[in-house]
C-alpha cells in the first residue's frame, strides 16, 4: 500500500513542525505545511493528500471548519481537527463537517499514529461501501422491476430507475418520501401487513395498487422483504412488479 501523504494546516509554527517531524518519524509523507487556508486552498489544487490534519483556529477570513467543510464538499479528502479548545458553537460547527477524529492539544506521537490510521481505515472502508451501493444501484437500474429500499419509518432511503418511471415521479423526488403516501388509501392495510414481518405466509405477493402521477391508479405485485428482525426491525427492501394488461 503506498505511503499515506498528509497536509498539515496549522498557523502555528512550532506546532507545525512537531507535527511534522512525528509525521516522518512515523513513516508518512509530508505534502506540505500551510499557515492559513488560503495557502491551503493553493495548494490542494496542485497536490491532493490522503489526509488533511487542520487546526481549527485559523487566521483569516475561513477558519479550519469552513476551510474542512470545502475540502469534504468538493475534493472527499479525510479531515482530522487539530485543536486545544472548542467553545460549543464552534462543536456544532465542526461536527457538521463529518471529521474523520479529533485530536487535542498537547498530543502524543502514540495519539497522532492511532487517530490518523483510524481516520485512514474508516475512509477506505467508507470508500469501498459506497462503491459497492453504487454497483447495486446500477445493476437494479437495468431491472424491470421497482424496487426501493425504506428506513424503518417506512421513508425511501433509494430508489431504481424502473420505480421512479412507474410513479413518474425523479429519483430524487423519491428520496425520504413515506411510502404509504404514494399507496392508494384502500391497501394501507395490505402495505401495512407485508412490512409487518408477521405474515404466516412470509415475503409472499400481494396485489396493491399506487398512485402514479402520471398514470394515475397502478396495480402492480408487490413483495416486502423486512431487514432485520421482526421485534426490531430497520427497514424493508420492496420489489414492484407491473401487472400485464389484458388484451
Amino acid at each position: 500500500m503506498p505511503t499515506p501523504r498528509i497536509l498539515i494546516v496549522e498557523d502555528e509554527g512550532i506546532i507545525a513542525r512537531n507535527i511534522e517531524r512525528h509525521l516522518e518519524r512515523l513513516g508518512y509523507g509530508i505534502t506540505g505545511i500551510c499557515g492559513d487556508a488560503d495557502s491551503a486552498q493553493a495548494m490542494l489544487s496542485q497536490e491532493r493528500p490522503d489526509l488533511v490534519l487542520m487546526d481549527v483556529q485559523l487566521e483569516g477570513d475561513l477558519d479550519g471548519v469552513g476551510l474542512a467543510d470545502i475540502i469534504r464538499r468538493d475534493l472527499d479528502i479525510p479531515v482530522i481537527y487539530l485543536t486545544g479548545y472548542l467553545d460549543d458553537a464552534t462543536l456544532e460547527r465542526a461536527k457538521i463537517t463529518q471529521p474523520f477524529g479529533y485530536i487535542a492539544k498537547p498530543f502524543t506521537r502514540r495519539e497522532l499514529q492511532v487517530t490518523i490510521e483510524i481516520a485512514l481505515y474508516k475512509y477506505r472502508m467508507e470508500r469501498t461501501l459506497s462503491d459497492r451501493e453504487l454497483q447495486i444501484q446500477e445493476l437494479l437500474d437495468t431491472m424491470q422491476q421497482g424496487f426501493c429500499l425504506l428506513d424503518g419509518e417506512h421513508r425511501i432511503i433509494s430508489a431504481n430507475r424502473k420505480l421512479a418511471e412507474l410513479m413518474g415521479l425523479a429519483s430524487d423526488a423519491l428520496q425520504g418520501r413515506d411510502l404509504f403516501t404514494l399507496i392508494h388509501p384502500e391497501d394501507h392495510e395490505t402495505l401495512r401487513s407485508a412490512l409487518s414481518g408477521q405474515d404466516a405466509q412470509g415475503e409472499r405477493p400481494r396485489r396493491i395498487r399506487i398512485l402514479s402521477s402520471a398514470q394515475g391508479v397502478v396495480p402492480l405485485i408487490l413483495i416486502a422483504k423486512v431487514l432485520g428482525s421482526i421485534q426490531v426491525p430497520r427497514g424493508s427492501f420492496i420489489s414492484l412488479t407491473e401487472i400485464p394488461r389484458e388484451d
